[in-house]
């Protein structure tokens, strides 16, 4: 399987794991662009195309709570006026 195959198959999968994780679309898919970069480097490794759905979950990125997830959040502080 090729990337663009894994890409067409995969992409609104991998999407919606990360979205349910971060619950924001901008932070998706940023995560989602880094996840498919990630697949894309790695792919030699797939030892078991069988088992290239295991595979892809693994090697993408796991959305971490933090600001990404949730950037209404984000305070911006200036410096002492």
């Amino acid at each position: 399987m090729n990337f663009l195959e894994i890409h067409d198959q995969f992409y609104a999968r991998v999407r919606k794991f990360i979205l349910a994780s971060v619950k924001n679309e901008s932070a998706t898919d940023d995560l989602l662009q880094e996840a498919f970069m990630k697949i894309q480097e790695n792919l030699d490794s797939v030892r078991d195309p069988a088992k290239v759905s295991s595979w892809i979950f693994r090697v993408a990125p796991q959305p971490l709570p933090g600001p990404l997830s949730h950037p209404e959040k984000i305070v911006v502080t200036r410096g002492d006026p």
